[in-house]
């Protein structure tokens, strides 16, 4: 994701249709955020939004995106990747009742 503030970041976006479920989640996950920031080897910012939550990674400067910077792409890729890697077990493991 490039947001308004040109800053590119790679996330996980929490959105069950349920606020409380979304919250659940984000807590069980924020839990183990030394863990997750372990695997990813980076700073994750758990961001509880109003129904919504999202956890993600940014890259170190602003990206311009119709010009991104050599290695932008690449370092979204890799951060993919790796995303997928550390939530998708962690994910299946949320007690969401």
């Amino acid at each position: 994701t490039i947001t308004k503030g040109d800053n590119l970041r790679v996330e996980l976006y929490i959105s069950t249709g349920d606020g409380e479920r979304n919250r659940t989640a984000l807590d069980q996950l924020r839990s183990r955020k030394t863990e997750i920031e372990s695997a990813l080897a980076e700073d994750v910012v758990f961001d509880r939004m109003s129904k919504d939550c999202r956890i993600y990674v940014r890259y170190p400067r602003q990206v311009d995106p119709t010009a991104p910077p050599d290695g932008a792409l690449d370092w979204a890729a890799q951060r993919v990747v790796k995303f997928r890697e550390v939530f998708v077990p962690l994910v299946k493991q949320l007690d969401l009742g």
